[in-house]
């Protein structure tokens, strides 16, 4: 996060910070890393995210803290996603032949028929 405190456009950044910052959020990602830079008045306040995956992502200044949060929940879920399909994906290599055979017959008692 690049701003100035006392710039007024900054302070979506500043609600931001707090939110991200507080020990709620650090204890639900204790892998989340804030890196904050103050920048002269008259610069753009600028948050830029780079996600788990690689994925980087600058907000829009002009929208709200709240905002923030909903494009961040909405790019986790894609990569979980995106994990949850590659886990699938390998599982579907794996040998599948014990689902296929059919169930043994049982007599009435339960126990199973000899051939």
């Amino acid at each position: 996060m690049n701003f100035h405190p006392f710039n007024p456009r900054s302070k979506e950044i500043s609600n931001f910070w707090a939110k991200i910052s507080g020990p709620r959020a650090e204890d639900s990602n204790p892998e989340c890393k804030v890196f904050i830079s103050m920048i002269p008045p008259p610069g753009l306040p600028e948050v830029s995210i780079t996600f788990a995956d690689g994925t980087k992502k600058v907000m829009d200044p002009k929208l709200k803290a709240w905002a923030w949060e909903r494009e961040i929940k909405d790019q986790q879920e894609k990569i979980d996603l995106g994990v949850l399909i590659k886990e699938m994906d390998s599982e579907k290599d794996e040998d599948i032949s014990q689902y296929l055979k059919p169930p043994e017959k049982k007599d009435k008692s339960g126990a199973a028929k000899k051939k």
